[in-house]
């Protein structure tokens, strides 16, 4: 699947209000594409939503850092 097909489903699933699913995805789209900032920051402000602030922290760091 394409970043930008990845991006669009994990925003979906925010949009539902899926945000578990949209943790593991995003999680998964990290995985595939680690030098890719716009999942990691997705992903930090996903966690942030769902309570999760460390981590969520965590990986906006990551996206600043490339």
């Amino acid at each position: 699947m394409t970043l930008a097909a990845r991006l669009g489903q994990i925003q979906q699933r925010i949009r539902d209000q899926d945000l578990a699913t949209a943790i593991t995805e995003a999680r998964a789209a990290a995985a595939a594409f680690p030098q890719e900032p716009a999942i990691h920051a997705l992903l930090g402000s996903t966690l942030r939503r769902a309570g999760q602030p460390a981590e969520g922290a965590r990986a906006l760091e990551r996206a600043l850092a490339l």
